[in-house]
């Protein structure tokens, strides 16, 4: 067959593979080792395309080409005669072709074994042939393989078993930078390396060297490794797995800092025993009783007893302050925890909560978290300029979106900062204008039990939190109370309100219990007596509140000596012929006569 007259995709596959300069390597698996006999030729096999071992063992390993101008991707490359042949499919083709190549073996056992011939390799069986079949001193194939033998627990090689330890311990004989083997070592707890033992600490650091100074070493450090390896020789760069401390306390429980550290993980096991976030933080105070971020920790989770001392949140974070610089920027995360525990004593002077938030915002303007607790109290005078609560919970909620984790607003926080700014009126956020009921929405989207913004929004007519159900005026009154029995939030005269409105509403569930209309009335005078109620309780002819039982004249004379400018409660007292309001008796024609009044002067009250 000429050259012109072969298939196409055939054709593709053989210029990918012959011409290719450098072919990719993935991992540990895939260092650039020369097979043995590369050139060996292709055996009759049935139904296998003529290519030789080492093409198929490279169209394997390749990452696609361009030949005569023309991209092939790593799929075309591997399509040969229409058939695609998956990464592991190449590697078992090549060992059939040819099985004393080393590489194909290792890469083989990289991608977890495959059947060769009728037999099936195990990864540990395809890395024991390929180190069977190397040079004995080939430097870099055998350095990764056995790492790789030593990764996946060990195994038999020449007729020797080689425990993990010992396999790290051959691939640093052969390769003394290879940085997965060194780091494996460590892992092992160190161990002898050409005649010069290393302890575990020892092993890490040279891991470390190695993947710096040899950025292309043929088995590198992956970034997880690599940042484990740096905590184990006292380096603590952000982001470290918890696997990684867990580790260095295994090597060395008196590292406070790595104390600290694990316990914002939320704690962990060390050599066997559990250790708690608060166990965490105490350890690392036994070990070093001067740190600032410690304190402030322990402080976060109430406090506890450090060397034979129970101290108490606040006094935790009063130690905290107290260690620190005086204007250290990490200082508003100790401030604001000391305003949420009320204030405190820093070096002989009283804080109060305010005045805590103060000093946090005087240090850090951009802490969210600080402004929200400053709107709590009201606002202050911050660098000579007064803020209201309404600009603190602007400002608050307008930084939150630009805010790391540790001065985000939470979820309940945030809703609070939404349902305040609505009761405000309102306001505007990152340049988008909010009305009171959007606030509210707001809140919800944020929160959705929050009791407050629940209320709020029933006050408004209702509407749909996150753009779904639409929520009426009667189920907002009744989210909020019944989210009210399980977390009490409402002041009384809010929840004597919610009440009122519900049985003017018609009633309905509340926390799976059936209210009429009379029920609503009483709940609400069980709260907060109001005009309102007192009035439509009459109208259902009365009921008993705090023990006592009113009658139907009894009720609208409560109702009108809490306003008296109520006509249509002057109306029905006459309708039951009158009666007395603030130790004076009136007629029914006298109690007429204040209804028509009022009805005539709505804004004048008598």
């Amino acid at each position: 067959m000429s050259l012109l007259a072969m298939p196409l995709v055939f054709l593709q596959a053989v210029l990918c593979v012959g011409t290719l300069g450098a072919l990719l390597g993935l991992g540990i698996a895939y260092a650039n080792v020369p097979a043995a006999n590369p050139q060996v030729a292709t055996t009759p096999v049935p139904g296998m395309v003529a290519l030789t071992a080492v093409h198929w063992m490279d169209l394997g390993k390749g990452g696609g080409g361009e030949v005569n101008g023309t991209f092939y991707s790593a799929k075309e490359c591997g399509r040969v005669n229409g058939r695609m042949f998956s990464e592991k499919e190449c590697h078992i083709r090549s060992l059939v072709l040819n099985e004393t190549s080393p590489d194909a073996w290792k890469n083989l056992g990289s991608l977890g074994g495959g059947e060769v011939r009728g037999r099936f390799y195990t990864e540990v069986e395809c890395f024991e042939k390929a180190l069977s079949l190397w040079p004995k001193m080939e430097r870099k194939g055998n350095a990764v393989t056995w790492t790789n033998v030593g990764f996946v627990g060990g195994g038999k090689v020449n007729g020797k078993l080689y425990s993990r330890n010992e396999c790290f311990q051959e691939a640093l004989s052969i390769d003394s930078t290879c940085a997965s083997a060194w780091y494996f070592l460590g892992q092992c707890g160190g161990g002898q390396v050409n005649d010069q033992v290393f302890s575990r600490k020892d092993c890490y650091l040279r891991s470390l060297q190695n993947v710096n100074e040899t950025q292309k070493t043929p088995c590198p450090l992956d970034n997880t490794r690599k940042r484990c390896a740096g905590i184990l020789v006292g380096n603590f760069p952000y982001a470290n797995p918890k696997e990684c401390f867990l580790e260095a306390l295994s090597l060395n429980e008196t590292s406070a800092e790595t104390w600290n550290l694990l316990g914002r993980l939320g704690g962990g096991r060390v050599n066997g025993r559990m250790f708690s976030e608060k166990e965490c933080y105490i350890r690392s105070l036994v070990l070093n009783e001067t740190s600032p971020d410690a304190w402030n920790n322990l402080g976060s989770m109430s406090g506890g007893e450090v060397r034979g001392r129970f101290y108490t949140e606040v006094e935790c974070l009063e130690k905290a302050l107290s260690l620190s610089r005086e204007k250290d920027k990490d200082n508003v995360i100790t401030w604001t925890n000391l305003a949420l525990a009320s204030g405190g004593n820093v070096n002989g002077k009283f804080y109060s909560a305010q005045e805590c938030s103060l000093e946090a915002l005087s240090l850090d303007s951009t802490f969210a978290v600080a402004w929200y607790l400053l709107g709590q109290l009201g606002g202050g005078l911050l660098n000579g300029h007064v803020v209201s609560e309404k600009d603190c919970y602007l400002r608050s909620l307008a930084l939150d979106a630009t805010q790391r984790n540790r001065s985000s607003l939470n979820s309940k926080r945030k809703a609070v900062a939404w349902t305040n700014l609505g009761m405000w009126g309102g306001g505007k956020v990152h340049g988008t204008s909010y009305s009171a009921k959007e606030c509210y929405l707001e809140a919800l989207a944020a929160h959705f039990k929050n009791v407050e913004a629940w209320f709020h929004l029933g006050l408004e007519g209702g509407g749909r939190p996150l753009h779904g159900r639409l929520f009426s005026e009667k189920d907002c009154y009744i989210r909020a109370l019944s989210l009210d029995e399980t977390s009490p939030t409402l002041r009384k005269g809010e929840k004597a309100w919610a009440w009122t409105q519900l049985g003017l509403l018609g009633a309905g569930n509340v926390s799976g219990k059936a209210y009429s209309e009379k029920d609503c009335y009483l709940a609400a005078l069980s709260q907060h007596e109001s005009p309102l109620a007192w009035f439509h309780l009459g109208l259902l002819g009365g009921g008993e509140v705090h023990g006592r039982v009113f009658s139907e004249k009894e009720c609208y004379e409560k109702s009108i000596s809490l306003d008296e400018g109520f006509a249509d409660a002057w109306d029905q007292l006459a309708r039951v012929d009158g009666g007395d309001v603030h130790g004076r008796s009136y007629s029914r024609q006298e109690c007429l006569a204040k209804a028509t009044y009022l009805r005539e002067h709505p804004t004048i009250e008598v």
